[in-house]
């Protein structure tokens, strides 16, 4: 689905170029659970910056639904962001004058959709990561772990086929990021949508199937061995 072929990027220092990531291939393909991980600074939001069209690689190409889509037009990267891929930030992101409601339905605003329209599909996704009690309420009258349940809504009101998550617990308790992580399991299995996780925390990268580690090293991709696999 989503292909990154030879991909550069480096970032100018003081006047020199700074190499952040060299030579990385790997594919996420429909239906996976993967993590990226890797020490501070290693590049790992640097690469989920460029999977996700947020970024431009200095080399290299990106390919999705195998169409070389590096360098097309921004409005045609625009719509994919739109309509293809869903986002989720540790520091959740959500608008404060917004209800949990509007929160979530604010990506179908750039589509066009009308504010009632917009709040009839926002609601079932509220229900689904329940907090259907909490769709009046402004953010900041929620708790962490709630802001984040409806950063996940808002990431699915297009159904995507990606979602994109930036330490999406690094702000949370501890049991606030087991419901996060497990509610991304359970939307991966219930709707077959790819997730792909940035954490600095390996015990959560480990539980992925699909692992990316980011280091100075290069970017190295492995998979998770199944029980019977370690037996």
């Amino acid at each position: 689905m989503l292909v990154l072929d030879n991909v550069c990027k480096s970032y100018s220092l003081g006047g020199h170029e700074v190499p952040v990531l060299t030579a990385v291939s790997l594919e996420i393909e429909t239906g996976e659970m993967c993590s990226i991980t890797g020490p501070s600074g290693s590049g790992k939001t640097t690469l989920l910056n460029i999977m996700s069209l947020l970024d431009t690689p200095g080399a290299g190409r990106i390919l999705y639904q195998g169409q070389d889509i590096t360098h097309a037009p921004e409005p045609m990267q625009a719509n994919i962001r739109n309509r293809a891929f869903g986002f989720v930030f540790q520091s959740f992101n959500l608008l404060p004058r917004l209800s949990a409601l509007d929160n979530i339905g604010l990506p179908l605003r750039y589509r066009g959709v009308g504010k009632t329209e917009r709040r009839r599909m926002a609601y079932p996704l509220l229900e689904r990561v329940g907090l259907a009690e909490r769709a009046d309420h402004l953010p900041n009258a929620l708790s962490g772990g709630q802001k984040q349940r409806v950063a996940i809504a808002r990431a699915l009101i297009g159904n995507p086929e990606i979602i994109f998550a930036d330490e999406p617990t690094g702000n949370l308790d501890a049991d606030s990021t087991s419901n996060i992580l497990n509610l991304l399991d359970e939307l991966n299995r219930d709707t077959d949508v790819s997730v792909v996780v940035v954490t600095h925390d390996l015990n959560i990268g480990a539980r992925y199937p699909k692992q990316i580690v980011v280091s100075n090293a290069g970017v190295t991709v492995g998979k998770r061995h199944s029980d019977d696999e370690q037996a």
